[in-house]
């Protein structure tokens, strides 16, 4: 048993067992309060009135909806993994605040590395949070040729509701910086850590709202890397719903709207839907020549793209009155 000690009286015995009671024999519990009543001066008793305290009702209720999950003795547990997150030293407790959002799937050791800072910080957290049970380090696999780290679904959410507000930015720019190294360079990598992406950008969403920059501009990305790996479905899902956010709050006109319908038409050629983008490559065209004029390299760009089109339509004059094949290319 995780619990059993040196003690054996009967007294003893019975508070062990209303402790297991208390974190619902969750053996990631177990271990971990197996670290603290190992050590000197460490009691039952103490323990278990440690655990039963009463949770602050925004931090419990932010645990449950990061969990998304019945769980058997909820406050117990939380407290139980918020006083291990509390006996870290700061800045390993800082450097486990991406850790919040990441998927319940295996964690590659690239990516952690990239949420953390460099290889010496994640050393120095994995040796400091495996004293607490927080974390495992798996071997290197075929899957994870560099290895990864395995992190409980209920420790991510006890992550996540005891953050600081002040550090989630920063978790933003290590998820976007990684996102953005390999969305369109290295889809190896992008498989392998896809899952966490789409974990990260479900929370950003939630918190933020679908119009806020920061979700924008990371839906924006991850569309990148869906095309990349073939997921073309999925991809210019985000892209239609990134385009009609655009077109309310920025307008018709703005650059970023037209950067929009340049990349959703991308996804319908990528897609087999050749007419739709021709369509919207008609319309944007428009736009851009009235908005930026007919010489902008913008312009220019969609003018090309748009020929290409044709030529897919086998519109051959159409495409020769504009006067360019042009590549179609994401911007």
């Amino acid at each position: 048993m995780f619990l059993a000690g040196s003690q054996s009286t009967a007294p003893t015995n019975y508070r062990l067992a209303e402790i297991a009671r208390a974190v619902g024999e969750l053996p990631l519990a177990l271990a971990t309060l197996a670290v603290r009543l190992a050590e000197p001066l460490s009691t039952p008793a103490g323990v278990l009135d440690a655990i039963q305290q009463a949770p602050s009702p925004a931090g419990f209720d932010a645990f449950q909806t990061a969990a998304n999950t019945e769980i058997r003795s909820p406050k117990g547990l939380f407290n139980t993994l918020k006083q291990s997150l509390g006996r870290l030293g700061s800045e390993t407790r800082r450097g486990l605040s991406a850790f919040g959002y990441v998927a319940d799937s295996p964690v590659p050791i690239e990516l952690a590395v990239a949420l953390t800072g460099s290889e010496h910080e994640l050393r120095a957290l994995v040796r400091d949070s495996a004293r607490e049970s927080i974390l495992d380090v798996y071997e290197r696999t075929p899957a994870f040729p560099a290895g990864s780290i395995r992190i409980h679904t209920l420790t991510t959410a006890t992550i996540a509701a005891t953050n600081e507000p002040a550090v989630v930015q920063q978790v933003w720019s290590g998820y976007n910086r990684r996102l953005n190294a390999i969305n369109s360079d290295d889809p190896a990598a992008m498989r392998r850590e896809s899952v966490h992406f789409e974990a990260w950008y479900r929370h950003v969403e939630r918190v933020l709202g679908a119009e806020h920059p920061d979700t924008l501009m990371f839906r924006n990305n991850l569309a990148i890397g869906y095309k990349e790996l073939g997921r073309t479905a999925e991809a210019v899902k985000l892209d239609e719903e990134t385009l009609k956010i655009k077109e309310r709050v920025l307008g018709a006109g703005h650059p970023d709207t037209l950067s929009a319908r340049s990349n959703l038409a991308i996804g319908y050629l990528a897609f087999g839907r050749t007419a739709d983008a021709v369509k919207l490559w008609e319309e944007t065209l428009k736009i851009m020549e009235r908005v930026l004029g007919a010489e902008h390299p913008d312009t220019l760009s969609t003018r090309g793209n748009l020929a290409g089109g044709y030529r897919a339509l086998g519109r051959t004059a159409d495409a020769d009155a504009l006067g360019d094949t042009g590549v179609p290319s994401q911007r």
